[in-house]
């Protein structure tokens, strides 16, 4: 395939370099080190988000708005500059997306004309707001848990002012618009009139009633799974690839959207109307080790954290981890088994960071005439499913295994009504609303408890406390590291295959010197005896 320059492209990536933008790194001196990268061997640079993200954004994933060609970084021209420095060293351009979430606030303006108008404004399809959700507090408004005090008690100390001029009330540094005509009369009666509702921050953990990016509440999720929202999102992105400045696609987190293989099918049937190579599209998955990518799904594979944990599997010796289970244990390491560990943390996650999403959805499920059971019984259940579901998530019609497995394994007999198992069965069936939100927590769950949770109780050995890894599982081997490899149903021709991303907890050097340490030769038990005994003499001397 030619450029419009007639430079010929690769065909294929061979290999990425992921670039993070902002703090200092732009499109103009990206565009600087193309030569660099281009003599290492590089075929494509993986660009960080370009699009227009929250002010003093440090990451770009809290787009604000996915339509715009972010002007921190250099906006359209610095952007097509680039593309043309690429395209000069027959390099191509994976480019990062993030479908699931958009960051919220006065920059957003599909979020700020939601507030201001409600269910009825033309962005607020966009959202994944529950407008009746009992959990929410008031049917028909939106809870914006902004305060850290009750708003009475806020009103009194000068933190919220009404500026009629401006058509906004002033709540802290936040801004938030008013509905039209509604700022006349008392603060108090104003706040009364809008289509959303203050609260305390810790009361908003319970009954907020719209989806977020995990427990991050400056992040919203968005509903992909309408056409509508679907075209609207993604214009910037189809007019990139109409162009061919963008030869891939990175999705993020494709695991916190209703209906991810419906979302990619969409995206892969875009790119065929508007070019006619082949799509290159990678998703950010975490696979459980026996699990595969759904064959339904049209992507060239995953982002690689498989591969990165059998890669670096293969560096540590199985015969260490004995020896240094057994000193972390004598340091006071906690008992019991890493599965164990794992069941406690998710329950803990599901009544702490992600009790609102839990709540929202019993609450959804109570209302429902087929499931007349007690609330505390429903949470319950749900809780036990998660920690039953052995995935980050299972995906209705196209594993609908999985979930029927965590099912019967949430061992339900004990909770009434007589029937629970059957009676949720039939609630969320494969496809519906309620499985998707049952799906959409259970992949937070797992990764806040895995990763944020077990990661540091568990330590014996840092280096297999990784992303896409799993503490208590013992290393593969080599054996297991060609096999994968082989096996292209598993990693896809067009997958990456990555040492270290930027979810990583540690990088490549830091991992191999965790990983040297298992092996005899580096004698670490006695190592950290020594130093330890260098501690306690320096702990006695300071006193």
């Amino acid at each position: 395939m030619q450029t419009e320059q007639g430079i010929a492209r690769p065909a294929g990536a061979r290999a990425t370099c992921r670039v993070q933008l902002r703090n200092g790194m732009d499109f103009a001196t990206v565009a600087e080190r193309v030569d660099y990268w281009h003599a290492l061997g590089i075929t494509h640079l993986y660009l960080s988000p370009i699009f227009t993200a929250a002010p003093d954004s440090e990451h770009g994933y809290d787009t604000v708005d996915p339509n715009e060609i972010d002007p921190v970084l250099g906006g359209e021209g610095g952007f097509r500059a680039l593309c043309d420095r690429l395209r000069e060293s027959g390099m191509g351009l994976l480019l990062d997306i993030v479908p699931n979430h958009l960051g919220i606030g006065a920059a957003n303006p599909a979020w700020t004309g939601m507030l201001r108008e409600g269910v009825t404004a033309p962005g607020a399809a966009w959202f994944d707001v529950d407008w009746e959700a009992l959990a929410g507090g008031t049917p028909g408004m939106i809870l914006l848990p902004v305060l850290d005090r009750p708003w009475r008690q806020a009103i009194e100390d000068g933190l919220i002012s009404i500026d009629t001029r401006a058509g906004v009330a002033r709540v802290y540094d936040h801004e938030l618009p008013l509905a039209p005509g509604s700022g006349q009369g008392a603060i108090e009666d104003v706040l009364a009139r809008q289509y959303w509702r203050l609260a305390h921050w810790r009361v908003g953990n319970r009954l907020l009633n719209w989806r977020r990016f995990f427990d991050i509440t400056t992040l919203a999720g968005i509903r992909q799974q309408d056409p509508a929202v679907f075209e609207a999102t993604h214009r910037k992105v189809f007019e990139l690839l109409s162009v061919d400045v963008v030869q891939g696609l990175r999705i993020d987190h494709v695991d916190g959207l209703a209906n991810p293989g419906a979302y990619l099918r969409r995206l892969d049937a875009a790119w065929r109307e508007r070019r006619d190579d082949e799509p290159w599209i990678v998703v950010e998955k975490i696979l459980a080790p026996a699990e595969r990518l759904p064959h339904t799904w049209p992507v060239a594979g995953s982002t690689g954290y498989e591969t990165l944990s059998r890669m670096t599997a293969v560096l540590v010796d199985p015969d260490g981890l004995g020896p240094m289970n057994a000193l972390w244990r004598a340091c006071g390491g906690a008992a019991g088994r890493i599965d164990e560990s794992l069941a406690a943390a998710k329950r803990e996650v599901l009544t702490n960071q992600l009790r609102a999403e839990l709540e929202r959805l019993c609450m959804r499920l109570v209302r429902l005439p087929v499931l007349d059971a007690d609330p505390a019984d429903v949470r319950e259940a749900l809780i036990r499913m998660i920690v039953a579901t052995d995935r980050y998530r299972a995906y209705g019609n196209e594993q609908p295994l999985a979930f029927d497995e965590a099912l019967e394994r949430a061992g339900l007999g004990d909770l009434p009504p007589p029937g629970l198992t059957e009676h949720l069965r039939a609630a969320m069936p494969a496809g519906g609303t309620l499985r998707t939100a049952f799906e959409q927590l259970s992949a937070p769950a797992m990764a806040k408890a895995l990763e944020d949770t077990v990661f540091y109780r568990h330590t014996p050995a840092l280096v297999l406390n990784e992303v896409g890894s799993e503490p208590g599982r013992a290393p593969d081997g080599k054996a297991a590291l060609h096999e994968a490899f082989s096996d292209r149903d598993a990693t896809r021709p067009g997958a990456l295959v990555t040492t270290a991303t930027h979810d990583t907890k540690r990088g490549e050097d830091a991992r191999a010197r965790l990983a040297l340490i298992t092996h005899p030769h580096a004698d670490w038990p006695n190592e950290f005896a020594a130093w330890m005994r260098l501690a306690n003499r320096h702990r006695t001397s300071a006193r």
